[in-house]
């Protein structure tokens, strides 16, 4: 990035909101979740494929052993 294009960038990130997910989102009647609760993680495998998958291969190893 050149110097020229920092005011630019800053301009634009100024306005970008950062929480924490640990936080809570608080609702007019009182109750509240927390922001991790909302954000899903689509690069981790379902723990229970997981340990199908594990099986799976354990049961192979077996086998083929």
């Amino acid at each position: 990035m050149e110097v020229a294009g920092v005011p630019r960038f800053l301009g634009k990130h100024s306005r970008t909101h950062v929480a924490s997910l640990e936080a809570r989102m608080e609702a007019e009647d009182g109750s509240g979740i927390e922001y991790r609760t909302l954000v899903g993680d689509s690069s981790t495998a379902d723990p229970q494929s997981r340990a199908n998958l594990q099986n799976l291969r354990a049961q192979l190893a077996d086998v083929i052993g």
